[in-house]
């Protein structure tokens, strides 16, 4: 019996892959925030990033040349503009909600691409796609059960990580669309975006050298978070956009709190309720769907090209 999804494994692995180091950030940003405000552990983990990918510059002069003729496009621009949001959103609004909140609101991206996908890529919704949509949303909500309130105090912080799912949602289909999927785009994008988080950590998190004055286990929390996290599960799964199309991507995305819960239970001794297990299972499997999916396949990259105009 032949999967015709099965040709997109290599873009599958990658998703996974980028999803799986994400996921380790939940848990290593939480020690880390022990140590150093959000403002300035968002900023710190791009600066780190940006250092990394400067000095695989200084022995790349070709990558080096192409980054700084993406500099010139529109679309790079726009795609950090929407990461750079999405990150202040989510971190604003964690000041406003309580960490469960966080967590759900903030990676909401699943159910936000399919439309922005259908509006942007004219990318088909099957039958089979809308089930594995329903199952991660539900697995979703399970995982969530009983974490958001209707506390009038907490609305303002809610709204703000909606905000932050919509602004991840619309970069990776953009990144889809624009065809961002190369070395140049993803290491130009973290460096924009580490300039355009200075101004948040020096007026919202006191950024000074006193910032700097922090434990060795911070420091290499940052690290970790910076050269993982942010360099090379970002150019991950922005390859992987080249043979999944973007829903099947977004429905990766709910890996990470798959494997954000089971290392937050390993590593700092959190308990797994028997929901979250349900919603674990109930993700892993529309995982496992969309990765024998034929429609989770990138189809029509040479009409998208011919259909629409390339954001320069």
């Amino acid at each position: 019996m032949r999967f015709p999804g099965l040709h997109n494994r290599k873009g599958i692995f990658l998703a996974l892959a980028a999803n799986i180091l994400w996921g380790t950030t939940f848990v290593v940003s939480q020690v880390a925030l022990s140590y150093v405000n959000p403002y300035d552990l968002v900023f710190l983990r791009s600066l780190v990033g940006t250092i990394i990918i400067l000095a695989i510059f200084i022995f790349t002069p070709q990558l080096r040349h192409m980054a700084f003729l993406e500099l010139m496009r529109l679309r790079i621009w726009i795609l950090s503009i929407l990461y750079a949001v999405g990150f202040l959103l989510q971190y604003l609004g964690q000041d406003y909600s309580d960490a469960s909140n966080a967590t759900m609101l903030a990676n909401l991206a699943p159910v936000f691409i399919p439309i922005m996908a259908a509006l942007f890529l004219r990318d088909r919704i099957t039958r089979l796609g809308i089930l594995v949509m329903v199952m991660g949303g539900s697995g979703l909500g399970l995982m969530s059960l009983g974490s958001l309130h209707l506390n009038p105090d907490e609305i303002l912080g809610d709204a703000l990580l909606i905000g932050t799912s919509l602004s991840y949602s619309l970069f990776i289909v953009l990144s889809k669309r624009y065809r961002a999927s190369g070395l140049e785009s993803s290491f130009l994008v973290i460096i924009l975006v580490t300039l355009m988080l200075l101004p948040q950590a020096i007026f919202l998190g006191h950024l000074g050298p006193g910032s700097f004055d922090i434990p060795i286990r911070a420091l290499i929390d940052i690290i970790w978070l910076g050269a993982t996290g942010t360099v090379i599960a970002l150019a991950l799964y922005l390859r992987a956009l080249r043979s999944i199309n973007a829903t099947a991507s977004g429905i990766f995305l709910l890996l990470q709190l798959v494997f954000g819960l089971v290392l937050a239970f390993l590593m700092l001794g959190e308990r797994l309720s028997l929901l979250q297990m349900l919603g674990a299972a109930l993700i892993l499997s529309a995982i496992v769907a969309i990765s024998f999916d034929g429609s989770g396949r990138s189809e029509g990259e040479l009409q998208d090209k011919s259909t629409f105009p390339e954001v320069r």
